[in-house]
């Protein structure tokens, strides 16, 4: 029986990588081989007012939303959790709508599933968050494209970017995350084993993901797990 993982998230989420890291942690505490579970990353604008024709400086909108105290305190946290996994978030950089990013990791799973969509989607948590880049620029997002094997070559690439090639499905799925499944904070993640479901709200320790995923046989359909940290505070 295989354990499939839907996680709703948004690349220029602080959380969302967190949180991923810790899910990974978990399943290799649990022991569970990569070939007993997919992971499947669903889209979600975590700042819709964002445009994708301009950047701004991420840290002025934390600083705007939070207050520059508060804003620094909540970078400092995030980055001591990352610590442990031999990572620093950079503070400042441009952020723009991640709607590009969205459709080619749409792009992804439709051309190769997890295999395909799961190291783009590394990929894009590392540049933006690690790196400080602007994930969505099509001149950086096309070379990452090309490099984690979605497009074969520049002109390809660029051809698809131009285009309105997954708009709808990215549109449709952000709207259902939101008016269906009730999703106002990501990451949002769906645990889900023989016909057994765990929703977990937030990014958890891995004690606590750990726990969650060792109860999922026994667990109550539609059981939800709240009380962790979503990315709309940090951004």
């Amino acid at each position: 029986m295989t354990l499939k993982i839907i996680i709703t998230s948004d690349p220029i989420c602080p959380m969302c990588y967190v949180g991923f890291l810790q899910l990974q942690s978990s399943l290799q505490i649990l022991g569970v081989s990569e070939s007993d579970y997919t992971i499947e990353f669903a889209p979600f604008l975590l700042r819709p007012d964002l445009a994708e024709e301009r950047a701004v400086s991420r840290k002025m909108l934390r600083d705007r939303k939070n207050g520059e105290e508060l804003s620094r305190q909540l970078y400092e946290e995030v980055n001591a959790e990352v610590e442990r996994y031999g990572i620093r978030f950079t503070e400042d950089g441009p952020v723009r709508s991640s709607m590009l990013s969205h459709r080619l990791l749409e792009e992804a799973y439709a051309r190769g599933g997890p295999n395909l969509q799961l190291p783009f989607a590394l990929a894009l948590f590392r540049s933006y968050h690690e790196q400080g880049q602007d994930n969505g620029l099509p001149s950086l997002l096309i070379p990452l494209a090309i490099e984690n094997h979605l497009f074969p070559d520049v002109e390809a690439a660029q051809a698809w970017v131009n285009s309105t090639e997954r708009v709808e499905e990215v549109e449709k799925r952000i709207f259902q995350a939101r008016n269906k499944k009730g999703i106002q904070g990501v990451p949002y993640t769906e645990l889900e084993y023989d016909g057994r479901l765990v929703v977990v709200r937030g990014a958890l320790e891995p004690t606590e993901i750990l726990a969650k995923l060792m109860g999922i046989k026994t667990a109550e359909e539609g059981e939800h797990a709240g009380g962790a940290r979503e990315g709309v505070a940090c951004l």
